[in-house]
């Protein structure tokens, strides 16, 4: 009977303490956990172990002796685990601290890009006035816009060694998207306020028609030369937009509704500024030699010249050299009209590039392989290549984007405004024309073309590396300089027929 006593006392002391060791284990896994300190690689944050207080007794009055070594050393691990996290927590923490905030992240790739635009144009200035002595020309406009001079300063910014290292390790990336996004379609809204079509109603009309024959004739046949030469689609649309159009400025304003990549957007400027700089230094003696009349000339140095700032350089050297003012008015007006091709030719290259790729995702998902579809599909395949565009209201904001609306919006306000001060004596009503005269100039010129376009295209530059520019070779250039000579040529043979047409 005593002996009896004796085991079942042992049996008590030995659950009682089993019992206090398990409670002092649950309490400090419970205070780990909730610390947020224990947590088991490849598992989710949960205790090591599952307890239930009905269940803290042992299935068996004496447990095994490795039972309780399991437990303390899943004790001391977890332990562990837990000083690993905090410091991993902890260097984390460090290195976020090391970094700017966002917002500053943004201002920072926002101040990058504007300082090299501003070098930029300072270079610009510098060789454009260089170019102009060589021509006997002193004090006037530079030619050369700053707008591709930002780019390669950009460019020679980002490819740099150590300066990228900077730029990444700072996070300017949100920055310098801002500015290739944002600040971009800002600056082609207020480069509608250069366009009037009250000037082309008031000077005269010559160049319209002629403006619509050379931009329809550039924007089909160089993309057709490009594919010819196994150039990518995008940068052939964008190198014949630049050339047919308005230079620089239809390149930044149509590379974005293609989603083109900053490889096609660089080559499509530097095709524009090359021969367009060297279409601006010779036309001006080509047209003296072959045209009889100023009209003529004017309408032929608008056409083949392609950047706005390059035909003003050409007209203002032909000018100078010449003394003939009609010519410079004719060439100034004939180049308004092609820019104004652009509000037509934008919502167009939208359109045709998101049917382009449906058909594209079409050909991907099978539907539209010749070899592995069904007749009926290859009906279905027909009828939509065949199948005539057709617009409906609520595809104005797909089509049309809202920037170019405010670009038109911001052509008619200047439009209104011109033909509010020729009626009136000011622009409705408030400005007298002196006022208007520098608030368009600096919306248009300083503000939209300057600053803002010339930040977008640092950062176009920023983005763009050279490795990715490698695999093309020559072949850009080549459909650069067909195009260069197509236009040139379609500009010399309009204005050869307009006498014959009766619109000189």
């Amino acid at each position: 009977m005593m002996l009896q006593q004796a085991r079942l006392a042992g049996i008590d002391r030995h659950c009682h303490t089993f019992l206090h060791l398990q409670q002092c284990h649950l309490a400090t896994t419970k205070l780990l956990f909730n610390g947020s300190i224990c947590s088991q690689k490849g598992a989710n944050k949960q205790p090591p172990h599952s307890y239930h207080p009905l269940k803290l007794l042992p299935p068996h009055p004496l447990p095994p002796v490795k039972s309780k070594a399991k437990q303390k050393n899943n004790f001391f691990n977890n332990r562990l685990c837990g000083i690993g996290d905090v410091n991993k927590r902890q260097v984390a923490h460090l290195s976020s601290q090391t970094q700017p905030p966002q917002h500053l992240q943004t201002v920072l790739g926002v101040a990058l890009c504007a300082g090299l635009m501003h070098v930029g144009f300072t270079f610009a200035d510098v060789i454009g006035q260089q170019i102009l002595t060589l021509q006997g020309i002193e004090g006037g406009k530079s030619p050369l816009s700053g707008i591709p001079i930002a780019i390669l300063v950009g460019m020679a910014v980002r490819n740099t060694p150590v300066v990228s290292n900077i730029l990444t390790s700072n996070n300017m990336t949100k920055g310098i998207n801002f500015c290739k996004d944002t600040v971009l379609k800002a600056g082609i809204v207020c480069a509608g306020a250069k366009l009037s079509a009250f000037d082309i109603l008031t000077v005269g009309a010559a160049g319209v028609p002629a403006a619509l024959i050379s931009v329809t004739l550039g924007l089909t046949v160089i993309p057709k030369i490009g594919r010819a030469l196994g150039l990518p689609e995008k940068m052939s649309t964008l190198i014949a937009s630049g050339t047919s159009i308005c230079g620089v400025t239809a390149i930044t304003a149509i590379s974005p509704i293609i989603k083109a990549t900053q490889r096609d957007t660089s080559f499509a400027v530097a095709n524009v500024v090359a021969f367009g700089t060297l279409s601006m230094l010779i036309t001006p003696y080509i047209a003296h030699a072959l045209l009889p009349t100023s009209e003529q000339i004017g309408v032929f140095l608008g056409l083949s010249v392609h950047d706005t700032s390059q035909v003003i350089g050409s007209a203002l050297s032909y000018k100078e050299m010449y003394n003939d003012e009609v010519a410079f008015q004719s060439a100034i007006i004939t180049k308004l009209s092609r820019n104004l091709t652009l509000i037509g030719v934008i919502p167009m290259l939208t359109y045709m590039h998101i049917k382009s790729e449906q058909l594209q995702q079409l050909e991907k998902e099978g539907k539209m392989d010749n070899h592995t579809i069904s007749p009926m599909q290859s009906d279905l395949k027909s009828s939509t290549l065949q199948q005539s565009p057709t617009f409906k209201l609520g595809d104005v904001k797909k089509y049309v984007p809202s920037f170019v609306v405010g670009f038109a919006g911001m052509s008619v306000f200047r439009t209104f405004g011109d033909m509010s001060v020729n009626h009136m004596g000011s622009a409705y009503g408030v400005m007298d024309p002196s006022t208007w005269g520098e608030t368009i100039s600096f919306i248009g010129d300083s503000l939209g073309s300057h600053y803002l376009l010339g930040t977008a295209m640092a950062a176009v530059g920023l983005s763009t590396s050279l490795g990715a520019l490698k695999g093309v070779g020559w072949r850009p250039f080549a459909v650069g300089l067909s195009g260069s000579l197509l236009v040139s040529g379609t500009g010399m043979s309009l204005a050869l027929l307009l006498p014959s047409m009766g619109l000189v």
